[in-house]
């Protein structure tokens, strides 16, 4: 029997020889006529048993059809290079027809129970790739690939197809899990390489049932936590699947307390996020949550404050009003999260809600008008509002600068604007001269509310010529003689000589002195 089998082998080798040389000339492009639809095809067959990538590449690239081709046994070329473990091959018949991978012969063996069998890992990586329920698929006599490995104790491969379950869960395909769970239980079980199980990947995606049918089957699963320490219920809160995180503090009620690596539940997740319906369910299992801080001493309020996830910040406020001047490790508030991330709403709440000054001094120095170095504009001027000796508060050594020289330092001339109305003129005046943007705003700053008469001193720190100076020539002769006088020797020339012909002109009609005063603002602004 062994002698007729061999004998068997060694004609079909010749067959392929055969037919390999046959198609030899036309492949190396020896031949000048054209190749039939059944010769491209055969020589298709024929490149992919021996494995000649280079070959099948230009098969393809003139007839991709063919991958689909079908020969006697029933078998597709991705079949033979997969039952031969011919990498590069099936990587390009895939390319060519993805759908080949999920085709079965006559005997329902698809191209991952030939890889299984011959223990091709890497091959039967790539196909699950391509068609993850292919795991799931049994042949005639009922055999999954799992079985194929198994039988020949392939253990890559077995571990490999255990973890097919991953792929199943991921994507939702209840039946497939189904069948993987009834042919090896402990797959509900088996952890990748990051230590997720298949129920972290359901729950991580949104599939209820998958995640019900793993619970069934392996109920300790939902407490597991991958290397980092999440569990599925951090998957099912960062994500808003509200279904699934149910189902899972049902069949793990302690888990609404469990925390990561780095000390975060899933309300964390949740709050980060802007999952207000998650984030209610969790309270309810666990009040005590919104006030439990991760490793960094942060708490769910601070998530939800730098993501600016307004409804989740309220739900949390509502929860444990004292979490709104809780300061982190860094010594951050809520209130400084929302400021640093341009969040109004947010910030305007938290500040509502602080039992304390906002802008009061923290353990690091910081306060929320100091946070101007993002451009936030408008929280910048609401914070302002609430606490305007915030405007001349600094940070802790080593930088100790106020929010204006941030506000200038990271060049956000809009924000370094409405930073001007605030503060002392000696200090505001002084910032703008070391600053790089001191001509664009130092007018904005004339124009502010109160700012003018300035001091001798303060003029003596604007240069000459003062170039965005010649909008404020009204507001100066508004004041007095005196401060229009000191503004009038640091115009550029073009708006010096504007003045002067504007002057002349005006004292030459017989224009009242307030419409006279009227038409020069005209002209300067």
């Amino acid at each position: 029997m062994l002698a007729a089998a061999n004998c068997r082998g060694r004609a079909l080798a010749c067959r392929c020889r055969r037919r390999w040389c046959r198609c030899l000339p036309i492949l190396t492009h020896r031949s000048c006529r054209p190749l039939s639809r059944r010769a491209m095809e055969s020589a298709l067959f024929a490149a992919c048993r021996v494995d000649d990538a280079a070959a099948v590449e230009r098969i393809l690239a003139a007839a991709p059809e063919a991958a689909m081709a079908v020969d006697a046994d029933g078998w597709l070329p991705l079949h033979w290079a997969a039952k031969s473990g011919h990498m590069a091959v099936v990587h390009l018949l895939l390319e060519a027809a993805p759908a080949a991978a999920a085709t079965a012969d006559e005997d329902g063996r698809l191209p991952l129970h030939l890889a299984a069998e011959n223990g091709f890992e890497l091959v039967a990586r790539r196909l699950l790739e391509a068609a993850p329920a292919a795991a799931a698929a049994e042949t005639e006599r009922r055999w999954l690939p799992l079985h194929y490995a198994a039988s020949n104790g392939f253990e890559a491969v077995v571990r490999l197809l255990l973890d097919a379950v991953h792929y199943a869960a991921s994507n939702g395909f209840e039946a497939v899990v189904r069948l993987l769970l009834d042919a090896a239980p402990a797959a509900g079980m088996a952890a990748n390489c990051l230590g997720y199980l298949p129920l972290h990947f359901a729950a991580e995606d949104g599939h209820e049932a998958v995640s019900r049918l793993l619970l069934t089957a392996a109920p300790a699963a939902a407490m597991a936590a991958d290397i980092l320490g999440r569990r599925p219920l951090h998957f099912a809160a960062g994500n808003g699947h509200k279904a699934i995180a149910r189902l899972l503090l049902e069949a793990a009620p302690a888990m609404a307390m469990a925390t990561t690596a780095r000390g975060a539940l899933a309300l964390h997740f949740a709050a980060g996020s802007g999952h207000q319906a998650v984030a209610r369910l969790l309270l309810e299992a666990a009040p005590a949550a919104a006030m439990t801080a991760d490793a960094d001493a942060k708490l769910p309020l601070h998530c939800a404050a730098r993501g600016g996830h307004e409804a989740v910040a309220r739900l949390l406020l509502a929860q444990e009003a004292a979490a709104a001047t809780a300061a982190d490790g860094y010594g951050q508030r809520p209130l400084h999260q929302a400021a640093a991330n341009g969040h109004e709403a947010v910030a305007r709440l938290l500040r509502e809600a602080a039992q304390q000054q906002p802008w009061q001094q923290l353990d690091m120095g910081s306060c929320p008008c100091t946070l101007p170095l993002n451009g936030h504009e408008a929280v910048v001027c609401m914070l302002l509002q609430a606490a305007p000796a915030a405007a001349t508060a600094r940070t802790a050594p080593p930088a100790s600068s106020p929010p204006l020289r941030l506000a200038l330092m990271f060049n956000h001339p809009l924000t370094a604007r409405a930073l001007l109305g605030s503060g002392p003129a000696e200090f505001v005046v002084a910032t703008l001269a070391a600053s790089t943007l001191f001509h664009s705003v130092f007018a904005d700053f004339l124009l502010a509310p109160d700012r003018l008469p300035l001091a001798a001193a303060n003029w003596a720190l604007v240069p000459t010529p003062c170039v965005g100076i010649g909008r404020a020539p009204p507001a100066a002769l508004a004041c007095s003689p005196a401060q229009a006088a000191q503004l009038v020797c640091r115009l550029p020339p073009a708006d010096s000589a504007r003045l002067r012909t504007a002057a002349m002109c005006l004292g030459r009609s017989t224009l009242p002195g307030p419409v006279a005063g009227h038409v020069l603002a005209r002209l300067f602004c």
